[in-house]
């Protein structure tokens, strides 16, 4: 089996990285880039997420976000540095680091977890001059920062019917970014309040492609498990890249349709504001 990335491949260039609330569907989709060549990462766990850029971004103290920008453009800088292979910490950086891996697990001056972070940014030789990405479902709510820092990249939302990510069991997103987002100072973890977090994350990605209209690209992870080889052969083709059909069909092999799917329909509806349900209908749901 062979691909042919058509895309430019420079390692400092043309990024990919992939997104959603969290159980979209992201570690399907970050698969194919990796069977496309792409470095995803010297780091990653069995759900492909990048794990640098989990440690650097997964962190209470980056709340608010539209405050905490000047750290936020910090561990970015960090995390393009990891990734294109042009690495190089002075003393104060180290101290930074090791702070944020201290924070990162709500321990103080771990120097174990310090190493594990300069471990992490310190990348494999074999990954030079690959075109490069990640994933990671919280890049999201970074996006905005992200593509002014870095204005080559190119982000893949992933989206599932809200109402079905309303009983989803990953609230991990909504336990972090939930007060923060929502604006409403609850910790609640009920399934009205899960669809709330994911309309308002959404329409902030769709925001962002009103701006962005040729960096953010969104993939109905719903509709791919009806039409695979369509809808894989589409996303493609926007993010400009092309691969063999034997590599679309083993893309196709790895989509299960999962037990969730639909699952909305088994439980009691509750109320949909009618923006909301607006918002339903413009993503495809």
């Amino acid at each position: 089996m062979s691909s042919k990335i058509l895309a430019k491949t420079s390692s400092k260039t043309n990024p990919i990285a992939v997104g959603g609330v969290g159980g979209s569907g992201t570690r399907v989709v970050a698969s194919f880039f990796e069977m496309l060549g792409f470095n995803m990462g010297s780091d990653v766990n069995e759900s492909l997420d990048n794990l640098t850029f989990t440690l650097l971004f997964k962190r209470p103290a980056l709340l608010p976000i539209e405050r905490n920008q000047s750290e936020i453009r910090a561990c970015i800088g960090y995390f393009i540095q990891a990734m294109t292979c042009d690495n190089g910490w002075d003393d104060d950086q180290k101290i930074h680091l090791n702070n944020i891996a201290a924070e990162s697990r709500g321990l103080q001056n771990d120097e174990r977890l310090a190493l594990r972070l300069l471990n992490m940014l310190t990348p494999s030789p074999k990954h030079v001059g690959l075109a490069w990405g990640w994933k990671e479902p919280n890049t999201h709510l970074f996006l905005s920062t992200l593509l002014e820092e870095i204005p080559s990249l190119r982000y893949v939302h992933v989206l599932r019917n809200g109402l079905d990510m309303a009983y989803n069991a990953n609230l991990a997103q909504l336990r972090l970014w939930g007060k923060w987002l929502l604006n409403d100072g609850s910790n609640q973890e009920t399934p009205e309040r899960a669809f709330q977090f994911w309309c308002e994350a959404n329409r902030r990605v769709l925001a962002l492609a009103e701006r962005f209209p040729e960096q953010i690209f969104f993939c109905n992870y719903d509709r791919m498990l009806m039409q695979p080889s369509l809808e894989i052969s589409s996303l493609l083709q926007r993010l400009s890249l092309n691969c063999e059909t034997d590599t679309i069909k083993a893309m196709c092999l790895g989509l299960k349709v999962p037990s969730s799917l639909g699952v909305h329909r088994a439980h009691p509806e509750f109320p949909v504001s009618d923006e909301d349900q607006a918002l339903l209908l413009q993503l495809g749901y």
